[in-house]
C-alpha cells in the first residue's frame, strides 16, 4: 500500500521529479506525505480492480485513497466496481471536480491525519453530485471550477 515499506528516499524524489517534469506540481504533496511517514496512500484503479482492503484495515497510519475518475472515461461512481464500499469506508472526503492544485491535496493530507480514513475523488465536474450522494454519511468537500467544466486548463476555482 505505502511505498514507504519498499522504497528508498531516492525513489520518492524520483517520483516527485517525474511528476514535476510532466507539469504536475500538485500530486507531489501526496508523495511527500508518504515519504515523511504521515500517511499511507492508495491510488485506486482501474475501475474494476480490487483494492487492498486487508492492508488498508491493518494500517497503523492514516490512509488516503485517491480515485482517478477524471480521465477520458470519467464514468462517475456507476463505473467503479467498489464505489459504494469505498465511500462507506471514508470518514472524510474531497470530491475534486476541478484542476489539480497542490493546496487541495495538502488539505486532503490534513483530512487523512484528522480522520484516518480519507478519500479524494478526482472526477469530471459533471460527476461531483453523483459522488457526493454516496458520501452523505461523512464530511465531504466539493471543489469545482469557477467557470465551465473540468477537465479544463488551469483556471481559478471555487471551494464549496
Amino acid at each position: 500500500m505505502s511505498a514507504s515499506n519498499t522504497s528508498t528516499p531516492d525513489r520518492f524524489e524520483q517520483a516527485i521529479d517525474i511528476l514535476q517534469r510532466c507539469g504536475d506540481f500538485a500530486h507531489g504533496a501526496l508523495i511527500e506525505a508518504v515519504r515523511d511517514g504521515k500517511i499511507n496512500l492508495v491510488f485506486a484503479g482501474p475501475r474494476t480492480a480490487a483494492l487492498p482492503w486487508g492492508r488498508i484495515r491493518k494500517s497503523h497510519k492514516p490512509v488516503l485513497i485517491v480515485v482517478c475518475d477524471d480521465d477520458d472515461l470519467a464514468t462517475g461512481p456507476a463505473g467503479w466496481r467498489f464505489a459504494k464500499k469505498l465511500t462507506a469506508w471514508a470518514r472524510g472526503a474531497i470530491v475534486h471536480g476541478a484542476g489539480a492544485k497542490r493546496e487541495h491535496y495538502q488539505l486532503a493530507i490534513g483530512g487523512a491525519i484528522d480522520c484516518r480514513q480519507f478519500l479524494v475523488i478526482d472526477c469530471a465536474s459533471r460527476h461531483v453530485d453523483n459522488w457526493l450522494e454516496l458520501l452523505g454519511h461523512c464530511f465531504a468537500l466539493a471543489v469545482l471550477p469557477s467557470d465551465g467544466e473540468h477537465p479544463v486548463a488551469d483556471v481559478g476555482e471555487t471551494v464549496h
